[in-house]
């Protein structure tokens, strides 16, 4: 395939009416909200909706890192997308979750990350060489995302289907708060169609034995030589979670990058001399430090378990009361000014503990030491061509349905 495949609208319709209009409102000035709570309210209690919006950046840590009594929110969504199967993320036991994560942590190995980089690298090249100056973003990385994590985790989609939108309905239902039994209904009917077809998957590799050097190749051989007690079960809920984890996510976070760099001129120079000459290490500096004015998750939501007072000593002190939800705002921890220093002044020579990009504690996103390398170098094709800039008018703005990414379209002269 030498250019991106024909559009396929991976995102649900925008719903009409005044409370999608403030939501995306809301969404859309969630800088400017934070920095004023910030200071006028740290914790702001939502009594309402049931939610506690948390702002700064040592309580947004301090909520992350306690498992015991903040509990991920999507636990009981993930019951119903891996048909109850345990998986990693839905654990705060640091027992059972260790346990449940460690054949998915051995069948990731380090040399993977290398080759996945290089394997996003080629694939982005030859999309890019293929697009005659003129590209769309959001389509382009879906492309490059699907293309290469499908091979590598051992996942294609089921006939009939498209593993994008598969992979998209049930991201969107794990992550959405609130109740929306549209959603709820497809999600669970795709990731059905989506475990039945894994079924199908492992059974076929396991009668063809080992050969298939892939994530599903090596879960096997690992249930086979009895490391541990790994059920098929749980490895497919372990391969649809890498499906999840992957296929939504770097489409949203890659294309916000770009944005961000897209704005600032002086920078979006920088980080094309450094694809161009192959510096990959300040490459990637440029592209997470422009993700920390638009990251891929603004906020986590945890379930308060027990009733637990956060910022004690300090005036802004609170007791998140036993059942409440907690979102803890990402976004506004990395712009923090007591914690990050000019967090308005764009500085690619941030140390990595600045970015909060992946969550922090036990339930840190297990591509954490993959997007580092991989999203860069998805981007890597395109920044290192000439002229790279916005498409006129509209097309040229990144455009969003809800969290998700939905258009940003960009010319550049074709790489000769």
């Amino acid at each position: 395939m030498s250019a991106v495949a024909k559009r396929v609208d991976v995102l649900r319709p925008s719903k009409p009416g005044l409370q999608q209009a403030l939501t995306d409102f809301m969404l859309s000035h969630l800088d400017v909200i934070f920095r004023i709570l910030r200071v006028v309210r740290p914790i702001l209690r939502l009594p309402f909706v049931g939610v506690v919006v948390v702002t700064r950046n040592d309580d947004v840590r301090e909520v992350l890192l306690n498992n015991v009594d903040f509990h991920v929110e999507q636990a009981q969504r993930l019951n119903v997308l891996m048909d109850n199967a345990p998986f990693m993320l839905g654990l705060d036991d640091r027992a059972v979750f260790e346990r449940n994560v460690a054949p998915l942590r051995e069948a990731v190995k380090p040399q993977d990350i290398k080759d996945l980089a290089q394997r996003c690298r080629e694939r982005a090249a030859e999309l890019v060489a293929g697009a005659d100056g003129r590209l769309e973003v959001v389509d382009f990385i879906r492309q490059v995302t699907l293309d290469v994590f499908s091979a590598y985790v051992g996942v294609t989609a089921p006939e009939g289907h498209d593993l994008r939108i598969m992979a998209t309905r049930m991201y969107e239902f794990q992550v959405s708060p609130g109740k929306d039994p549209a959603l709820a209904e497809e999600a669970a009917a795709q990731a059905k169609a989506l475990r039945d077809h894994i079924d199908q998957l492992i059974a076929g590799a396991r009668a063809r034995g080992p050969g298939n050097d892939n994530i599903l190749g090596r879960l096997l051989i690992h249930q086979n030589e009895r490391k541990g007690p790994l059920e098929d079960a749980e490895l497919r809920a372990n391969l649809i979670g890498l499906i999840v984890g992957a296929l939504p996510q770097l489409p949203i976070a890659a294309p916000q990058a770009l944005d961000q760099l897209l704005a600032r001129p002086r920078e979006l120079e920088l980080a094309a001399a450094s694809a161009r000459s192959g510096n990959d290490v300040t490459l990637a500096r440029y592209v997470f430090e422009a993700s920390r004015f638009d990251p891929l998750a603004p906020f986590l939501l945890r379930r308060c378990f027990l009733a637990r007072e956060i910022a004690s000593g300090a005036s802004r002190h609170n007791t998140i009361k036993k059942g409440e939800l907690v979102a803890a705002a990402l976004l506004s921890a990395m712009k923090d000014p007591r914690r990050v220093v000019d967090p308005e002044v764009f500085d690619p020579s941030r140390g990595w503990a600045t970015y909060l990009h992946f969550g922090l504690g036990l339930h840190t996103c297990f591509f954490e030491h993959i997007n580092p390398v991989v999203l860069p170098a998805m981007l890597k094709p395109l920044l290192a061509c000439d002229g790279l800039a916005r498409a006129p008018g509209r097309r040229g703005r990144l455009t969003k349905r809800g969290i998700f990414t939905d258009q940003l379209w960009v010319t550049f002269t074709p790489p000769a």
